[in-house]
């Protein structure tokens, strides 16, 4: 009974939200959306002369969520028969496998029950293409891929834009808010599934910055790369051998290869650590945006 309506503005796509815990939006013709209720099966609380057990059961249900067996299978009958898109993004609050960006961070309740299960529905549902899932829940933001296939789900977990961070949370993550951009283009050689994701900051006294190191996720960072990217730094540094120069621009680099701008954050490390032992670092402005390529000093 919510106005506006929630969580669209479809009456057909809310009745179905709030009736199965999910719905499909296959309208547009260059995307779709799975929207997951994970809070649906929320039971009701004991009350106030419950055990301590009984109340304890309760909350670890909320903490958790789920998707239920009966939901899973719902799911999978109203993906089947869908025609492949490039932009295929799920969309529910509880994290479907387990998150922390710090050992010390990690939660004591898990995931969503059933939670790995979706992401192998997503990595096996081919037909309609390679799934993004976005989730929220954890107020640390992280980027991952699921699965043992070209179809992996990519996994992200969206920061908070205005909770209240609570320590040890506050002092590895700040507020973000992030921009998914997709190219939809088709392209040869390069991924049919790819973009890039824009994060910015919250800082008290200068208000949202692009993100800086340390407070969650870079300011950018592509996604939907295959590639070895320790391999593809090799690629880079022998170019730039090749030609004898001592750096070259980042847009030059990517002109060149331009499956780089695809690595996602851990791969981007990887690429940037390979190129390091190669003898050659990433320079960058005061955006933290990747603007050269330069070989390293030697002193003498």
């Amino acid at each position: 009974m919510l106005t506006p309506s929630f969580p669209t503005d479809d009456p057909i796509l809310v009745a179905q939200y709030w009736a199965e815990g999910f719905y499909v939006d296959d309208r547009d013709p260059g995307y779709r959306i799975l929207n997951i209720n994970t809070c649906a099966d929320f039971p009701s609380h004991p009350g106030p002369a419950a055990s301590q057990d009984d109340v304890d059961a309760h909350l670890l249900h909320v903490e958790r969520g789920s998707i239920s067996v009966d939901r899973l299978a719902k799911i999978e009958a109203a993906l089947q028969g869908l025609e492949p898109k490039v932009v295929n993004i799920a969309l529910m609050h509880h994290h479907p496998v387990e998150h922390a960006r710090h050992d010390l961070l990690k939660d004591t309740y898990g995931p969503a029950t059933n939670g790995e299960k979706l992401l192998d529905l997503l990595e096996r549902a081919v037909n309609c293409g390679r799934w993004m899932l976005v989730h929220g829940h954890k107020h640390i933001p992280n980027f991952t891929v699921d699965g043992g296939s070209a179809y992996s789900p990519m996994v992200l977990c969206a920061a908070s834009v205005g909770g209240h961070l609570w320590q040890p949370v506050a002092a590895v993550a700040r507020n973000q808010f992030h921009v998914v951009e997709f190219e939809t283009a088709r392209t040869l050689g390069q991924p049919i599934t790819r973009g890039k994701v824009l994060s910015w900051a919250w800082s008290f006294g200068h208000g949202w910055r692009p993100a800086p190191p340390t407070t969650g996720l870079p300011s950018e960072f592509g996604f939907g790369a295959l590639n070895d990217p320790r391999d593809l730094a090799d690629q880079v540094a022998a170019a730039l051998d090749a030609r004898g120069v001592e750096f070259d621009r980042w847009s030059s680099i990517l002109s060149e290869y331009p499956l780089a701008q695809y690595l996602g954050p851990v791969d981007m490390s990887l690429f940037e650590d390979r190129l390091e032992t190669l003898g050659y670092l990433l320079e960058r402005d005061r955006q933290f945006a990747v603007t050269t390529v330069a070989r390293k000093a030697t002193w003498t």
